[in-house]
């Protein structure tokens, strides 16, 4: 379950092209960017950008698999924006708090690659689609199951103080719940699997204790 993994492409059904990044050589931190392929309203304004974050209890799925990767692109299209979708690591290889400090490294991409004025090696390829067309100034984050979790904590990170000058200014928080491919709004982009079976997995993920009190 979520081993199968699909390859960036131009989407045929909704025209967003999608690439990937490794941003962490190190720790295999990488995210896939979703670009339309025009503005919404067809205008050359830059478009809102989402960081997105998939679920699987912290144990299973990947930003790379096929039912994400349909999600996104269609996201991408409906929403206009731009979308990066985060494959951080997971449990029990790398337990909690890994996939909270990768969303936050997630983040600092995000933003130091947005600027028009970087470094030219960190505005070329999929960089440059933040820099060109994404805007800062609406910034919104999203997953779902386990994914929800990891946005509401980097939100929360984002908000507190860090010792530096440096504002993060998130507009929105959302946790999605995406459908399956069967179409039916109760399953997940997962394919629904049970609660009890995402809890437990969470809970081995936490590594058991008061963190396991927050899987849901």
């Amino acid at each position: 379950m979520g081993t199968s993994v699909v390859p960036p492409s131009l989407d045929a059904r909704t025209g967003v092209a999608s690439r990937d990044v490794v941003i962490d050589q190190a720790k295999g931190l990488a995210v896939r960017i979703y670009r339309p392929s025009r503005p919404a309203g067809g205008t050359n304004e830059k478009l809102p950008v989402v960081l997105y974050f998939h679920g699987g209890a912290f144990v299973v799925e990947s930003a790379f698999g096929p039912a994400y990767h349909g999600y996104l692109n269609a996201l991408a299209a409906r929403a206009g924006v731009i979308a990066v979708s985060v494959n951080y690591r997971l449990a029990p290889e790398h337990p909690l708090p890994a996939a909270y400090d990768d969303s936050w490294s997630a983040l600092q991409w995000v933003l130091s690659n947005s600027n028009s004025n970087a470094s030219a090696s960190a505005r070329h390829a999929s960089r440059s689609w933040l820099s060109r067309h994404g805007d800062m100034s609406r910034l919104f984050v999203a997953g779902d199951s386990a994914g929800g979790n990891i946005a509401h904590n980097l939100a929360m990170r984002a908000g507190l103080p860090d010792g530096t000058n440096a504002r993060i200014i998130i507009r929105g928080v959302a946790r999605a719940r995406t459908r399956g491919r069967s179409g039916r709004g109760g399953s997940s982009a997962r394919g629904g699997t049970g609660r009890a079976t995402r809890r437990r997995r969470c809970r081995r993920a936490r590594g058991g204790g008061w963190a396991a009190r927050a899987c849901w």
